[in-house]
């Protein structure tokens, strides 16, 4: 498997008269203004996309670590959840932080916010969340969460599909399956996808369905549980070897 790698080039530089003030009134918002965590995200978005750390940090990151003690991780869900807040209705700011972040999730293929989908997923959680005494809907961070599942787990197991669909399974006898062959293929105990050829038998194709499936349903969690890691290297052995 390829990893991709990303590299950060530090980028200094003095900031205009304008930047300054910008940049100082965004400071000024995350220093004293840690009010909501939807002023700190558009502050840090703000700093973050104009560039305005880079008088005296060479990334973001840094700057963040150096100037809030703040991880990156941290940082980048703050801005993605102050987003988030700005595509639902108004009036419907979230409470806190927590309640965004399943939103998040949320992407299109290119990995941009996917604003329909996640506007779409507000209204559902609207709709599970039960009402206050006064009739009032409390859209708690778990209701939202489980509004997120059905649409994460929809997407994950098309990806997975997508990623599975060129593997072409052998019969038992090591014959090829010749509905999904190209007659060009030369038959044998191989099979073949387009581009390349697979050594794969129908028990592996069977258990790497069955890896597929499972792995599935364990991602739509936050965390990552330790039985994760043993089924990716089992498909990849299936798969690569």
């Amino acid at each position: 498997m390829k990893n991709t790698v990303v590299t950060v080039v530090p980028v200094t530089g003095p900031l205009a008269a304008e930047e300054r003030s910008a940049f100082q009134a965004h400071e000024a918002t995350i220093e004293h203004g840690v009010r909501t965590f939807l002023e700190v995200g558009r502050a840090l978005g703000a700093i973050r996309d104009g560039r305005l750390y880079r008088e005296t940090h060479g990334t973001f990151e840094a700057y963040c670590r150096e100037r809030w003690q703040m991880d990156r991780t941290y940082a980048h869900r703050t801005i993605d959840a102050a987003r988030v807040c700005e595509m639902l209705p108004t009036g419907n700011t979230p409470a806190n932080e927590a309640q965004v972040r399943p939103l998040t999730k949320i992407r299109t293929e290119d990995g941009d916010l996917d604003s329909k989908a996640i506007l779409r997923v507000w209204k559902r959680a609207a709709d599970l969340a039960p009402a206050d005494d006064a009739g009032r809907k409390v859209i708690t961070a778990r209701v939202v969460a489980e509004a997120v599942k059905p649409v994460i787990l929809r997407r994950r197991n098309a990806q997975l599909a997508r990623d599975v669909s060129p593997l072409v399974p052998c019969s038992t006898d090591g014959a090829m399956a010749q509905d999904r062959v190209p007659p060009d293929v030369a038959a044998g105990s191989a099979c073949a996808a387009p581009g390349r050829k697979i050594n794969i038998t129908s028990d592996q194709f069977a258990e790497l369905h069955s890896h597929v499936a499972a792995l599935a349903k364990m991602m739509i969690t936050e965390t990552i549980p330790p039985r994760v890691r043993g089924v990716i290297e089992d498909i990849c052995q299936i798969v690569l070897d």
